[in-house]
Parts: C-alpha cells; sequence; structure tokens
C-alpha cells in the first residue's frame, strides 16, 4: 500500500521485530525502534520529476532520507528542497526494497532485532537470503485505529 503526499506512513522493517524506522531524538542517523506513534517514525512520500519516491519526515525540519553513495553508510536524515532534490534522497520501491539509483538498498545492519540498530545502505540480495532489506509502508491512521483504546 503506498500513500502519497500529506498521508504519512510508518516505514515497518519484515524482520519479525517489527520495528520502525525511526529518526533516533539525539542525531540524524536513521534507526530501528519499537513503534511509539512519534513524528520521528512518520513520513509522507513525495515524487521526484523523474518518478522517484522521497520519503519526507514528520517532523517540524522536514528532512528527507539520505542513503549517500558509499556501501555501509547509515541512513540519515538531511534537509529537504522539492525544487532541488539530491541523488541520494530518491529511491524506488520494488517488491519491498527501498532502492537507490546505484543499486543499493535499505538495510537493517547486521539483520539486528534489537532497539536501536542502525539503518544502512547496502548491495541488494535476493528475497530468500534478507529479510533485513525488506520493509512494509503502514499508513498511520490505520495503526493508530488498530493501536486505539476501546471506546465504552
Amino acid at each position: 500500500y503506498l500513500s502519497k503526499g500529506t498521508v504519512h506512513n510508518y516505514i515497518q522493517s519484515d524482520l519479525a521485530s517489527g520495528f520502525y524506522v525511526t529518526i533516533p531524538s539525539s542525531g540524524d542517523g536513521i534507526v530501528m525502534a519499537y513503534p511509539n506513534k512519534s513524528d520521528n517514525q512518520k513520513w509522507f512520500l513525495d515524487v521526484s520529476a523523474t518518478g522517484e519516491t522521497v520519503f519526507v519526515s514528520k517532523r517540524k525540519d522536514g528532512g528527507a532520507l539520505d542513503g549517500g553513495v558509499t556501501v555501509g553508510t547509515q541512513i540519515k536524515v538531511t534537509p529537504y528542497n522539492k525544487s532541488n532534490i539530491k541523488p541520494s534522497q530518491k529511491w524506488t520501491i520494488d517488491n519491498k526494497y527501498f532502492q537507490m539509483k546505484n543499486g543499493y538498498v535499505m538495510d537493517v545492519s547486521g539483520g539486528g532485532t534489537s532497539n536501536g540498530t542502525a539503518v544502512i545502505l547496502w548491495n541488494k540480495k535476493s528475497k530468500s537470503e534478507n529479510k533485513n532489506q525488506q520493509f512494509s509502508l503502514i499508513p498511520v491512521k490505520k495503526v493508530e485505529i488498530e493501536c486505539s483504546e476501546p471506546q465504552i
């Protein structure tokens, strides 16, 4: 499911941990963290003029996911300017892989399943090899409805 524009999404790892891609409270390197419904875990999708997806944070600074250019680099949030999108902020979503033009993909470092594990840029592997490279977009409203307290 792909919600574009001002509809926000969580980016959930397909690892058994179920963690969300998160901007930590200190620093700009992306990590996996327990779902907490904070703006640090909410992303809206913008589309570049050439059709790539840009993941923009709901946080007030509105930075975008930036993979850099080197394999093994921790993915960061960098300033986003729609009229001048950096190549390292452009992603395609291909069968649960979030991939850059250079062929590198978003990867939970070492297949880690603990809170705070870094999200890095890595070489794409086959689906059967690595769940740590597969992610799902979860619309925020769906999660909030499923997690809400029952009304009495």
